[in-house]
């Protein structure tokens, strides 16, 4: 078999009403800022359960608005280190400071005590990213811990489309949150992003940062940017938003049949979800024993069984050369990440994925892990 990492699910139905739809808004002549964005931006805040939603041309651009609607220039923001880089690149972008914090070796997420432990007088705001489709366990002790310091909690929820925790969806827990509709997430719109936010004033100067610093009247009253998302991608983000629920379900389908495999397995360790919570699953990472052979591992299964496989940003944030460049960090600094994200891996996960595919996965992992370990 050849099984990708991810796929985009996308049944023909959609494909004939995108196609049907691309002609229709090139014949309109309005494409960008036109009535599918707004239509997108609507059905999403709905969807979400916020008050806006605020689309442009990548998650990336969204993290960076955020950042410059709270007014980090000159502070710091408490970011992981487990995350792509971008989430920590835009802060310095908003004329911030990233201050790293290590992970939780269990679940992946932020380690609530190390990132409380980095905010000082000079902390503008502390980002979660709720890594997989995972929402971060004690979320709601991260709440109460930033609105008693008086910072700013941010949501990096580019994983975690449709993901809840008590019901209650990501994009909502925090000041502003951040998705990404890169091609690999829960849905897609090709590229784009999308803010989150009960807050008008944020909403606000989101809307005109991502149009060139223009106001309602069409001057310019910022610094801005064309971070704008074309009326063809909202449309196909607007396709995407109404099978979330069946994505989510499918992709929760392929989670359950993959830890059937790896429950009883050995040198396996799968990430468990709390009861109160829906995992997205953006990703399905495991984690291998201390000691494996991990680039051989996937090697083999790439080269021998066709499956293609990731990770779960290794090397981290802090062993970027470029962050060790400009911050001085070094290997040792956050040993839980280094030691956990060097032996977790990401198996393929999608919608569209059959049982026997699951099966191929699992076995062919499981027989790898085998055989190495010898």
């Amino acid at each position: 078999m050849n099984i990708p990492s991810m796929r985009p699910y996308l049944p023909k139905e959609d494909v004939d009403e995108i196609k049907e739809g691309f002609e229709a808004i090139l014949r309109s002549g309005k494409l960008t800022l036109g009535p599918y964005t707004e239509r997108f931006e609507r059905e999403f805040a709905r969807y979400t359960g916020v008050k806006h939603a605020i689309a442009a041309n990548s998650g990336t651009c969204t993290l960076e608005m955020i950042y410059r609607s709270i007014g980090v220039r000159e502070r710091e923001v408490v970011t992981p280190t487990n995350t792509h880089i971008a989430t920590s690149n835009a802060v310095i972008f908003a004329g911030g400071k990233p201050v790293l914090a290590e992970m939780d070796g269990e679940t992946l997420c932020l380690d609530l005590s190390d990132a409380l432990s980095k905010v000082n007088a000079n902390t503008k705001a502390v980002v979660v990213v709720h890594i997989g489709g995972l929402i971060h366990p004690q979320i709601k002790e991260l709440q109460e811990a930033c609105s008693k310091l008086g910072i700013d909690l941010v949501e990096d929820a580019a994983h975690a489309h449709g993901a809840t925790k008590n019901d209650q969806k990501a994009g909502s827990f925090s000041r502003a949150a951040s998705f990404s509709f890169y091609p690999a997430k829960v849905i897609t719109s090709v590229e784009g992003g999308m803010i989150t936010t009960n807050d008008d004033l944020i909403a606000e100067e989101a809307r005109s940062l991502r149009n060139h610093g223009n106001d309602k009247r069409g001057l310019q009253v910022r610094l801005g940017y064309n971070w704008r998302m074309s009326e063809l991608h909202s449309l196909l983000g607007l396709t995407q938003l109404r099978r979330i629920e069946e994505i989510i379900k499918l992709k929760n389908r392929v989670a359950r049949l993959y830890d059937e495999y790896f429950e009883p397995a050995e040198g396996v360790c799968t990430i468990k979800t709390p009861t109160d919570s829906r995992n997205s699953y953006y990703k399905y990472p495991v984690k291998l024993n201390r000691g494996a052979d991990v680039g051989s591992i996937t090697q083999t299964l790439k080269a021998k069984f066709g499956i293609d496989t990731g990770s779960l940003y290794f090397p981290p944030c802090h062993l970027q050369p470029v962050y060790m460049e400009m911050f001085g960090y070094a290997p040792g600094d956050f040993p839980v990440a280094e030691d956990v994200l060097a032996r977790t891996i990401t198996l393929p996960i999608y919608a569209g994925m059959s049982d026997s595919e699951v099966a191929y996965v699992a076995e062919s992992l499981l027989a790898t892990v085998k055989a190495r370990s010898k």
